[in-house]
């Protein structure tokens, strides 16, 4: 049984990844604070904690408080945060640690990198989690946490944690939506994912080996103009404009070589 104690403000996928983490763990959880009512109660429900309304009555005798929170709200909520004790940590993949430090005497960040939804949790004990803090007591502390819920980590600069979280998106969300456009494609016309699987797992070989740039292929870097406007012609309205501008990126990006 772990002795450590831990808050959380926020009630959404990360929120619950590192509740029920640390819930597993052993960990004791004092406190969910959130705007969503009935999210805040479901959480605290499943890691046995306090279900309280008021960032205010989020105590301040913790060993850890987890800022579970969009970007946009880490400004508003760390605006009524004053931490003495208690280390403050936000999960954001862009925002930099320095964010924090006016609210908390000892501040850092948690991020997850990886995609997390409620359905993935039991799985997610090789989450990488990209670390940062104000001082090297409170980096040891997160990383006590840490050990408690992952295998790996990694400590990184703010500056690089928005370089990563860029390259995570290009990599993961547009990649994922592409994926979105395709089954839609695919099912509109009764056609299977099968056929097409051995072209993504070698798509995906390269990108993993760093060959990304030499194996690129496709009417784009052929400037294959007819295919492209019959690709084009097939897509509708909103679709277009990302097919036009992901090709002309490739082009521009092979002519510079």
């Amino acid at each position: 049984m772990s002795d450590l104690t831990y808050s959380i403000i926020g009630a959404g996928n990360v929120a619950h990844y590192f509740g029920s983490m640390l819930f597993r763990s052993g960990a004791k959880c004092k406190s969910i604070c959130a705007r969503n009512i009935d999210k805040a109660k479901e959480l605290a429900s499943i890691i046995k904690a306090d279900n309280v309304s008021d960032i205010s009555s989020v105590s301040d005798d913790v060993d850890l408080i987890i800022l579970a929170v969009s970007d946009d709200a880490i400004i508003e909520v760390t605006q009524n945060i004053s931490l003495i004790k208690s280390i403050l940590v936000h999960t954001s993949g862009n925002m930099p640690l320095s964010v924090l430090e006016s609210s908390a005497v000892s501040c850092g960040v948690l991020y997850p990198l990886q995609t997390l939804t409620s359905s993935n949790f039991d799985k997610d004990k090789d989450v990488p989690l990209l670390l940062e803090a104000n001082s090297e007591k409170g980096l040891n502390k997160i990383i006590g946490f840490v050990n408690q819920i992952s295998d790996q980590y990694h400590i990184i600069s703010s500056e690089q944690r928005k370089k990563i979280h860029l390259v995570a998106v290009l990599l993961n969300n547009f990649v994922n939506h592409l994926g979105v456009l395709s089954e839609d494609i695919l099912n509109k016309h009764d056609l299977k994912l099968d056929i097409l699987l051995p072209l993504l797992d070698k798509t995906i070989e390269q990108v993993k080996t760093g060959q990304a740039f030499k194996s690129q292929t496709g009417p784009a870097i052929r400037g294959d103009k007819r295919t492209m406007d019959d690709h084009i012609g097939q897509l509708n309205i909103h679709d277009r404009a990302m097919y036009k501008a992901l090709s002309e990126s490739i082009n521009i990006r092979h002519k510079k070589k």
